[in-house]
């Protein structure tokens, strides 16, 4: 068994100096594309980390800038209502004005209106004018059928006590 030994470890040995002779080859063929690995991958992630932070700029931007917008949009929004607002104040104004206007104005149907009031009420004042002498000889002859009825001439119809009420006065 040892003789074996030998024999293995004579034809090792030359082997293991071929291998100790070609390390320095062996690691930079072993090396170099591990170290072009990590480098590459180092690359792609800082690159994957730039276009990362950029993405997020670019959001903070778009958001910051959609902010702006709404802000505007509402600025606008609300300028617009009471821009409105005034307008329909001022058109009511207007309108009011107008009417204003047309009241202090002079016109016919004014004046016919007024004409016929006022001759309706001269009317009335000259008819109830009118009937206060009959309201007062009604009211007497009422008196008197009265006055006929509670004395000694009871036995009198209606009729005759009202003509002779009549021809007295």
């Amino acid at each position: 068994m040892n003789e074996d030994q030998n024999k293995f470890s004579e034809e090792v040995k030359p082997l293991l100096k071929e291998v100790r002779e070609s390390l320095p080859f062996i690691q930079k063929i072993i090396i170099a594309p591990v170290a072009l690995g990590i480098a590459l991958g180092g690359k792609y992630l800082s690159e994957v980390q730039r276009r990362q932070a950029e993405a997020k700029k670019e959001a903070n931007i778009r958001s910051q800038k959609q902010r702006a917008d709404e802000r505007a949009r509402m600025i606008e929004e609300r300028n617009a209502t009471e821009s409105a607002k005034i307008a329909a104040e001022k058109r009511a104004e207007d309108r009011e004005r107008k009417i204003r206007e047309e009241e202090k104005k002079l016109t016919p149907r004014k004046i016919i209106h007024t004409s016929l009031s006022a001759i309706s009420t001269i009317a009335l004042v000259i008819g109830v004018s009118m009937l206060a002498p009959i309201a007062k000889w009604t009211y007497n002859v009422n008196e008197c059928v009265k006055e006929l009825a509670l004395s000694d001439e009871r036995n009198l119809s209606f009729g005759e006590r009202v003509i002779k009420c009549n021809k007295g006065r």
